[in-house]
């Protein structure tokens, strides 16, 4: 993406923009705003309250209540601490009060037997991981899980417990090592198969239930007295017996979703980015690069610049940048230098509008150091080129020496690390696109190098008269208009060295189908399914290969409205070449 770009996206999610969607939600009933927070947090939240409650009904049920409490006391939040942890502490006494009741374990025993039933297809290292934090003491498992796997700070983790940090450092260490003993792996491997574990995202059942918890809600701070109470504790009570039994992603119990939505919405989630993939997130990156060249006058700390081809922050770039993001990039000894000794930026090297970048390119060559499409450039304060490196043939170790050589004053990070691939902000349906390979049985490719470091992202979105081109007239069946389907399709391909836009001609053959699959009192259920073949070279002038994927997912539709309000859609089989791949889309939020 284009350095400039950046300013206009959406920052998904800043604590700033958690703490602000709570006051809209207080002071302006603002519902949307406490729908976006829970869209945000349910994954996290679910993940979490699944490794506390060991099955996934009670894990839906905990997360279902600590949210109604969110809505009882969003109005209490001063913003002592994070509003993650915050959250994260209500799911953590839910599941604790959930343990409690064993009145109703044999219910949720049976629900729980259906959904267990995807964890077979998980790789059996990362299912050892996740078997082995459940095994650990109760007092270890939670600091465990939020710490390693869900990416909160100690002090995070201490205030999500109520505990003192040094308790929460002590469970941390001694839980760790308890791991490593039982799974026998070094510590690396360790804390690298626990950065993998949290990859469930909450199910559709779930999300599209708790937006329906706001839209009935209002905040308890414009309430007073006895009446207030009663009236959140109504709507608490209304929410807990209407979403128990719910089963579909926006309706109500007479609204069953299709028998087989589970295995679409299973590898959905199966294919987002993993924690590990996102470590990318973790680095205070400037915005553009005249801003880090302004904070490196005011820091004294010297720039960073990591000049690409094309797409870094999303997987559709080239290889070495890749390559680089998956290895140094993600050593949390690199990320730590960077963020308190340096002002790191990122940059399309093809841009030839970036003044900035061409003026450091000709410096560099000016004073015979390396310089190229594919850089890392290191500057003064006064932003002259002090040094630069090779994005792919950087090693870890290397990079790190330099890193400690050049490294400046101290302190704290001089932007906010937020995620950098982010929905745009329009009025519309977002579509989040995920692209990975896959091994021959169907299982995420976890291995490194040959592009195969990162699934390929792409955001997009479909105007309010485009989405309504996925839903049949008269409840029956249409073949989705050519323009309209080739939008959504022209990106079913892996990660590769040709990160350009299929142009008009790459689709060689495509078929979208939408039929209604079941009526329900709210909810309109819309089958897709079709397939697509699409020329893509590896390589943008060579290394011919085809692209052929089938595929078959689910629109919500709301009946009253005729809106769409959520979409899942994935690959059943892709091929690529010989390689295998995947493609997920899901609407955001």
């Amino acid at each position: 993406m284009r350095a400039e770009a950046v300013d206009t996206m959406d920052s998904i999610p800043s604590q700033a923009d958690d703490a602000a969607l709570l006051r809209a939600f207080c002071e302006r009933h603002d519902r949307q705003a406490m729908n976006t927070l829970f869209a945000r947090h349910a994954d996290a939240a679910y993940r979490t309250a699944l490794r506390l409650c060991r099955n996934a009904a009670d894990a839906e049920d905990a997360v279902q209540s600590a949210f109604i409490e969110v809505l009882r006391r969003a109005a209490q939040y001063r913003g002592e601490s994070a509003v993650k942890p915050w959250i994260l502490g209500f799911v953590v006494n839910a599941t604790r009060h959930k343990a409690r009741e064993e009145g109703r374990r044999g219910a949720r025993e049976e629900k729980a037997a259906v959904r267990e039933s995807v964890q077979s297809a998980e790789s059996e290292a990362r299912e050892a991981v996740r078997s082995a934090v459940h095994a650990l003491p109760d007092h270890y498992r939670a600091p465990v899980w939020l710490h390693y796997c869900e990416g909160l700070s100690s002090g995070e983790v201490a205030q999500a417990l109520s505990l003192p940090e040094n308790t929460v450092r002590s469970q941390l260490s001694r839980g760790v090592e308890q791991l490593r003993e039982v799974l026998a792996v070094s510590m690396p491997v360790l804390l690298a198969a626990l950065a993998g574990a949290a990859v469930e995202l909450a199910p559709a059942t779930l999300t599209s239930s708790l937006s329906t918890l706001a839209a009935g809600a209002a905040p308890a701070a414009v309430k007073a007295g006895f009446a207030a109470k009663l009236a959140a504790g109504t709507v608490a009570l209304a929410a807990i017996v209407s979403t128990a039994a719910f089963v579909g992603w926006g309706g109500v119990q007479d609204d069953p979703p299709p028998p087989d939505l589970e295995q679409v919405d299973r590898r959905v989630r199966e294919w987002q980015p993993r924690p590990d993939e996102r470590r990318f997130d973790e680095i205070a990156w400037a915005k553009v690069l005249p801003e880090a060249i302004r904070l490196s006058k005011e820091s004294g700390r010297p720039v960073f610049v990591l000049a690409h081809v094309a797409h870094v922050n999303t997987g559709r770039g080239d290889g070495g940048a890749m390559s680089f993001r998956a290895g140094p990039l993600s050593d949390s000894r690199a990320i730590a230098l960077l963020n308190r000794r340096f002002v790191p930026v990122y940059c399309d090297s093809e841009d030839r509008s970036n003044a900035e970048h061409s003026r450091i390119y000709r410096e560099a060559l000016q004073k015979k150091l390396l310089a190229g499409s594919e850089c890392l450039y290191f500057l003064d304060p006064d932003g002259h080129v002090i040094d630069s490196m090779h994005v792919c043939n950087t090693k870890t170790a290397e990079f790190l020496a330099r890193l400690e050589k050049l490294a400046g004053p101290e302190g704290e990070p001089l932007a906010p690390p937020s995620p950098q691939s982010r929905p745009p902000f329009a009025d519309g349906l977002v579509l989040h696109v995920t692209a990975r390979y896959l091994e021959k049985d169907g299982s995420v490719d976890l291995k490194k190098g040959n592009y195969h470091e990162f699934p390929a992202e792409e955001w997009l979105v479909l105007s309010r008269e485009e989405a309504a081109g996925l839903i049949p007239p008269d409840r029956g069946s249409i073949d989705v208009a050519p323009p309209l389907a080739a939008k959504i399709l022209s990106h079913f391909y892996p990660l590769t060295a040709n990160f350009s836009d299929a142009p008009a001609g790459a689709i060689l053959e495509h078929s979208l189908k939408a039929r209604v699959a079941a009526i329900g009192k709210e909810t309109w259920w819309v089958r897709l399914e079709g397939r697509v073949k699409i020329r893509h070279p590896f390589f943008a002038d060579k290394d011919e290969r085809i692209a052929e994927a089938d595929f078959k997912g689910y629109v919500a539709v709301d009946r009253a409205t005729k809106q769409v309000r959520s979409v899942r859609l994935a690959t059943e089989r892709g091929t690529y070449g010989k390689e295998m791949f995947g493609v997920a889309i899901r609407s955001f939020p």
